[in-house]
């Protein structure tokens, strides 16, 4: 098992992106440092992550809020130009492709996405996002709950889909 901080996140150096944008540099380096260890296995390599780390996929830019259908869409749209305007002039990176379009090129390995109904952002749109997985994604939606609430008002059954995921396709 390895645990690991971000850039910019706990005790690693670098500058945070509440965003995440970027992030995949880091979550690649994980894995390419898993993969050298001769106790890994490489079929075996899964990730477990929280909140722009993976729980709660929603809304990281401009590009995924112009794919909501909510009744706010329009009237919130200057606030989320200007919050990737402002997260790409601060974190010197451009915007990063929607999650309905990367999470296809997961495909076909499993995705587990969990959410809850009363998240920060765009979690609501976890369900797009499991189409454009295709077969090998499951969701699960914690109801009544908020932004990464579930591991805390529900850890048993927590426990028993994400371990249970990993046991089944690791």
């Amino acid at each position: 098992m390895l645990l690991f901080d971000p850039r910019g996140e706990g005790d690693s150096e670098g500058d945070p992106n509440p965003l995440s944008w970027g992030g995949e540099r880091d979550l690649a380096a994980a894995v390419t440092f898993l993969q050298s260890r001769p106790d890994v296995d490489d079929d075996r390599i899964g990730g477990l992550g929280l909140s722009v780390g993976g729980e709660g996929a929603g809304i990281r830019s401009v590009r995924e809020h112009m794919v909501d259908t909510g009744l706010n869409k329009w009237a919130e749209l200057p606030f989320m130009v200007a919050i990737t305007a402002s997260a790409a002039v601060f974190t010197n990176h451009t915007p990063p492709p929607s999650l309905e379009r990367l999470i296809g090129e997961i495909s076909p390995r499993p995705i587990l996405l969990i959410y809850a109904t009363n998240g920060q952002g765009g979690e609501h749109l976890n369900p797009r996002y499991l189409a454009a997985a295709g077969e090998s994604a499951s969701i699960w939606e914690i109801t009544d709950d908020r932004h990464m609430g579930g591991l805390g008002t529900c850890p048993a059954e927590y426990e028993q889909r994400v371990v249970g995921f990993f046991d089944e396709h690791l």
